[in-house]
Formats: C-alpha cells, sequence, structure tokens
C-alpha cells in the first residue's frame, strides 16, 4: 500500500512533464534508499534484514514522494476549486452514462 505512493507519484510526474522530479523519486526508491539500506540491514540482521530494507525503503520513498510532488505541482487541498452552492458533483462531469437500449 505503502509502495502505491511513490510510484504513483512518479508516474503523475512524468505525464505532467515534470521529468527531473519523477527521476528524484526514482533514484531515493531505487538506488539511494534500498542498496544501502539492505547492505547495512543485512550485515546486522542477516538475510530477513534485507527484506526488512523493502518496507524501510517504501516508507521512506513515499515521505520524499509526497514531499517531491507537492512541491512540484504546487497543490493543496485548499487550492481544490469547490462547487458552487447546490451543484451536485455529477452536473461538473463530462461523462455519460451510456443509456440501456
Amino acid at each position: 500500500m505503502v509502495s502505491a505512493v511513490s510510484t504513483t507519484s512518479s508516474g503523475a510526474l512524468e505525464g505532467l512533464g515534470k521529468g527531473a522530479a519523477s527521476l528524484v523519486i526514482s533514484l531515493c526508491r531505487y538506488v539511494i534508499f534500498i542498496m544501502p539500506l539492505a547492505w547495512l540491514l543485512c550485515r546486522q540482521l542477516g538475510p530477513t534484514g534485507v527484506w526488512h530494507a523493502f518496507w524501510v525503503t517504501e516508507v521512506l520513498s513515499a515521505v520524499i514522494a509526497f514531499a517531491v510532488y507537492r512541491k512540484s505541482v504546487g497543490l493543496s487541498v485548499a487550492d481544490a476549486p469547490a462547487l458552487p452552492k447546490g451543484e451536485p458533483l455529477a452536473s461538473r462531469s463530462s461523462f455519460v452514462w451510456p443509456s440501456k437500449a
């Protein structure tokens, strides 16, 4: 579940044309965190330490991804457009449900 944060953030940034920010997240996840942590924890805990390195890496990468995404995109919940009073959410959607024929 936690790995979805870094993976989704990286993909979203790539799709938005912010490749450098996406690269930062990927490098943190695959190089900066996992390799040193796997080496260190393997020396401390044996082979089990390598497995612990994965979840630690995912948590650290999720924190970094959240910060990088927020800085790159610059959006917060307060920036979201508000719905006019009385207008249902479905009226703002461009999706049209297919009719049953």
